[in-house]
C-alpha cells in the first residue's frame, strides 16, 4: 500500500522514514511525508520526465523492469497441461482440511503487535510466509498462458 501511494504521488521511498517493524515504511508514513512537502522522485531532463532508479526495498529486493519470464512449452509440457485441465474439469475432486498448531504464530503475533503501531493479523503472517516461499521457489509463482508458462 505504501509503495502504491508513493508511486501515485511520485515520492521516492528512500527519502521516507518508516515507523513499522524494522523500520518498514507504512502508508501513513508516505502520507505524512507528502503532507510535509516531501521531495519528488520524478526529475525533469530536457523536458522529458523520468523516474529515479528503483531502490532496494526491505529485505533487499529490487523491483525488476521486466518482472516475469516467459517459458515456451515443450510438446510434453503442452500435453501434460491439456490432460491436467481435462482431469480438473471432468473428474470430481475433493479437498482435504487439516489442523495445525498455531502456538508459535500466536506468540510471534503477540510480540509484533506489542512493538507495532499497526495491528498484525494472522492473514499478514500467511501472506508473508507465502511471499517468502515464492522467492525461495519461483516456479510456484507461475501462470499458464496457452502456449507459454509465465514465471
Amino acid at each position: 500500500m505504501a509503495r502504491k501511494t508513493a508511486e501515485s504521488q511520485s515520492i521516492d521511498l528512500s527519502q521516507v522514514q518508516g515507523s513499522g517493524p524494522s523500520g518498514r515504511i507504512l502508508k501513513h508514513n508516505v502520507d505524512e511525508y507528502a503532507a510535509q512537502g516531501g521531495a519528488k522522485k520524478v526529475v525533469e531532463t530536457q523536458g522529458v520526465q523520468t523516474k529515479a532508479q528503483p531502490k532496494a526495498a526491505a529485505g533487499g529486493f529490487v523491483e525488476a523492469a521486466n518482472p516475469y519470464e516467459d517459458i515456451p512449452l515443450t510438446n510434453v509440457r503442452e500435453i501434460i497441461a491439456k490432460r491436467l485441465l481435462q482431469s480438473k474439469t471432468t473428474v470430481p475432486h475433493y479437498y482435504l482440511e487439516t489442523e495445525i498448531n498455531m502456538d508459535e504464530a500466536i506468540k510471534i503475533r503477540t510480540v509484533l503487535n506489542e512493538s507495532s503501531k499497526t495491528k498484525i493479523s494472522f492473514n499478514d503472517l500467511f501472506v508473508k510466509a507465502a511471499s517468502l516461499a515464492c522467492v525461495d521457489v519461483p516456479e510456484v509463482n507461475s501462470q499458464w498462458h496457452g502456449n507459454i508458462i509465465r514465471k
